[in-house]
């Protein structure tokens, strides 16, 4: 049948790109005319736009004909798991795949088929690695053993110094690693006062002053607003250290830039000091995240770790910034972190 009589007759061919049918849309037509303009209208961050694009990616890289919408079908999508695992491509676990799945689901989804066919996602696998939790005792046989570092991003500081101060923030905030590693010398705020934010507020005096960062996972979920935490005595001691010897370093660590450096250099401590298998970094966030739950519940511990919400409610009716003062006060500190 011709192009114009199947456009007369309300039809059109796979090729033609200005079709308003779905059912003649490829999978990245339909995120462009769909799914994108929503993500965008609800403020989704760069990183979480370029993780649907690479779901499209996934499916053009695992269908290399790219059928349109109207000839995809349920069985197509429940190969598209095992396709991934089979093929070059950098997904190793079922909980990978299935999610590229989930994204390309929802694509076909919003684009208004009449019929949407549904994938079964791969069965869960059970988990490779258990999150470990880390005694006092071992962070400090670790804060002993920082000497062994090797990197520092300033030539004024040792890397025994910066690393150590590493193991102190994590351990007194609990933060992603990315958070931490690259977080801005600007971000600590001497003052006891809270800082003059234009978004919050709040009556709370931390002797030793402020953590204020952002936390780019939750950014756009949590308003835009930043997270501002008390500072310890002992963090603020090691934090004065590196002020004294680098004043004008841009991070608040100089700790490399990439994060396998991270990884090695924290890998490398943890031999020197036998420890093996060795810990992540996400082991000395839950070690984090336990300690605050002992010292101070479950509240306190979600609002230093930054998964309470930050919007109105919390910051003017539910503000939990003087309990979390009051926490990172009388939160234990390993022995060395003292010496």
């Amino acid at each position: 049948m011709p192009a114009t009589l199947k456009l007369f007759t309300g039809e059109c061919p796979p090729t033609t790109k200005s079709c308003d049918d779905p059912r003649f849309w490829t999978v990245r037509e339909a995120f462009d005319a769909a799914t994108l303009p929503r993500l965008v209208r609800l403020q989704r961050s760069p990183g979480t736009l370029a993780k649907w694009r690479k779901a499209v990616w996934y499916w053009e890289a695992a269908w290399p004909d790219n059928p349109p919408l109207g000839a995809v079908t349920s069985a197509d999508l429940t190969h598209f798991p095992d396709r991934l695992l089979a093929g070059p491509w950098a997904i190793t676990t079922n909980t990978a795949a299935n999610q590229q799945l989930m994204y390309v689901q929802a694509i076909i989804a919003a684009a208004g088929l009449p019929a949407v066919p549904i994938g079964q996602p791969l069965p869960p696998q059970a988990a490779t690695r258990i999150r470990r939790t880390i005694s006092p005792d071992l962070i400090s046989k670790m804060y002993r053993h920082c000497r062994a570092a090797t990197v520092s991003g300033d030539s004024d500081l040792s890397p025994d110094l910066v690393w150590k101060t590493v193991l102190v923030l994590f351990w007194n905030i609990g933060c992603r690693r990315t958070e931490g590693l690259t977080m801005p010398r600007s971000a600590w705020h001497r003052s006891p006062t809270f800082p003059d934010l234009a978004s919050l507020e709040s009556p709370a005096e931390s002797p030793h002053g402020w953590l204020v960062f952002h936390t780019p996972k939750t950014r756009t979920r949590k308003g835009g607003l930043p997270l501002v935490l008390p500072v310890s005595a002992t963090l603020a001691r090691h934090l004065d250290l590196l002020d004294r010897a680098a004043p004008r370093r841009a991070r608040l660590l100089p700790v490399g830039n990439h994060p396998s450096t991270w990884r090695k250099q924290l890998n490398r401590i943890q031999a020197a000091a036998g420890i093996d298998p060795p810990f992540t970094w996400h082991d000395l966030r839950k070690t984090a995240n336990r300690a605050f739950r002992r010292c101070a519940g479950r509240d306190v511990a979600r609002f230093m770790l930054g998964h309470s919400p930050r919007g109105v409610n919390e910051a003017y009716y539910d503000d939990l910034t003087e309990d979390a003062v009051a926490a990172v006060s009388a939160l234990p500190q390993p022995a060395a972190f003292l010496n």
